[in-house]
């Protein structure tokens, strides 16, 4: 089952989706509303940078393992404009 996540509003609905919530060891953001590859970073809870990806496109599988369990934030850029973000429940 994949939720979707919220858009920046101010760009037209691009109904990317993340599944499972809460995540494992893993979760899978679904970008391929996004025209172009996107980079996607997840922060800890005081803000800090703990996972980032780049040149990222269509379905991908993002490894949550070297994470502790709690409570994380991620941002989906494309071309250096934030184009989504919210938050992700790790177990």
């Amino acid at each position: 089952m994949a939720f979707p996540v919220s858009t920046n509003p101010g760009h037209s609905r691009l109904r990317c989706s993340k599944a499972p919530q809460p995540a494992g060891s893993e979760v899978r953001f679904d970008l391929s509303p996004l025209t172009h590859p996107a980079d996607l970073r997840i922060l800890n809870a005081q803000g800090q940078l703990v996972l980032a990806q780049s040149g990222l496109s269509g379905l991908q599988t993002i490894d949550l393992s070297g994470l502790t369990s709690g409570t994380y934030f991620y941002q989906v850029l494309a071309k250096g404009q934030l184009m989504e973000s919210g938050s992700l429940l790790r177990q």
